[in-house]
């Protein structure tokens, strides 16, 4: 995933201060000002995670011991045919004992292979992957991965052979990305569903596109001050010894200037990568473009009203799918 550019929206209340011969004493209060600041913000990649969630039986013990032969014999091939080899007979004759390899359970053994390797035998895994391996573990790894994988190319890789239409499977990784707290993990389950064109995210793609606010401050936050300083002497004091006299004197600053406080300032964070994905899937799903911003309201009430009975009436004519069941409203 390359760095995810969010627009955060900032509202806060400065009030405005005069100047004031003492700043330490209440200025005087000219007039309330709004202000709206626009920032884009870089995030850093999901965490790493090795393989996605394979099929249940993963926890049994024949799963696990199938994964351990499978990791054997992958890393004989890479010793006999891959790593230091240069001669690509040599390393295609590798990749093509490697491709039948389409167990459920010599999928991480792959990845952790892919990862060492040089690029064709990454190439060839996202290959492998898209058009060997059944839907429900290759097209769910490959979603796996273009959401959670800490290396960016292998995200970018991982999402450029997304090919619908999604499995169960793939469709429960999505939709659980869109619903993480995480907003890197949320931009990638929006990069995801894009690349399916998954009408089944579009009411979670509703949501996830404007979270709630993430911080709310009250009272002065800051202030920004703009003076000079002077200092005067305020206070005299008499200091007597043998055969001698003197001043200890007490100097104060007086402050001349302006102070801005800032107070009660909301930031909203609004997922553009989410919003953009609903934007494209429901334009080519729909038939036309539909772009309500960041309403979230509006776009369940369109969800509810306009695009429900739109494909009840296509799947009554003999069209492919089903109206998503999923609530917008979550």
């Amino acid at each position: 995933m390359q760095p995810t550019h969010r627009t955060a929206l900032m509202t806060g209340l400065l009030i405005l201060g005069c100047s004031s011969p003492l700043l330490a004493q209440s200025g005087t209060i000219q007039r309330p000002v709004v202000q709206t600041a626009r920032v884009r913000t870089t995030v850093s990649a999901p965490a790493s995670v090795a393989a996605p969630p394979m099929p249940s039986q993963q926890s049994t013990r024949a799963f696990i011991i199938a994964k351990r032969a499978f990791d054997k014999d992958i890393k004989k091939i890479r010793g006999k045919y891959l790593g230091s080899k240069e001669f690509a007979p040599t390393r295609q004759r590798g990749l093509e004992e490697l491709a039948h390899f389409t167990d459920p359970a010599a999928i991480e053994p792959l990845i952790d292979l892919a990862r060492i390797e040089k690029q064709d035998v990454r190439d060839w895994l996202f290959e492998h992957l898209a058009e060997r391996v059944k839907p429900e573990v290759g097209q769910a790894t490959l979603a796996w991965m273009a959401i959670h994988d800490q290396d960016a190319e292998m995200r970018s890789a991982a999402k450029s052979h997304l090919r619908g239409p999604a499995s169960p499977v793939t469709q429960k990784v999505v939709v659980q990305a869109l619903g993480s707290p995480n907003m890197d993990i949320v931009s990638g389950g929006a990069g995801a569903a894009g690349a399916l064109q998954l009408v089944q995210a579009i009411p979670h793609l509703i949501v996830a596109q404007a979270p709630a606010p993430s911080m709310i401050g009250t009272g002065d936050l800051a202030f920004i001050q703009v003076g000079q300083q002077r200092y005067l002497v305020t206070d005299l004091q008499p200091v007597v010894g043998d055969n001698s006299a003197g001043l200890d004197p007490t100097l104060s600053a007086v402050t001349e200037g302006t102070v801005v406080r800032i107070m009660d300032a909301v930031v909203e964070f609004y997922n553009m990568d989410a919003h953009n994905a609903l934007v494209n899937i429901v334009e080519e799903d729909f038939g036309q473009p539909v772009d309500f911003g960041f309403d979230v309201p509006r776009w369940k009430q369109w969800y509810e009203e306009e695009y429900q009975p739109f494909v009840r009436a296509r799947a009554a004519r003999g069209g492919a799918e089903e109206a998503p069941t999923a609530d917008p409203s979550r």
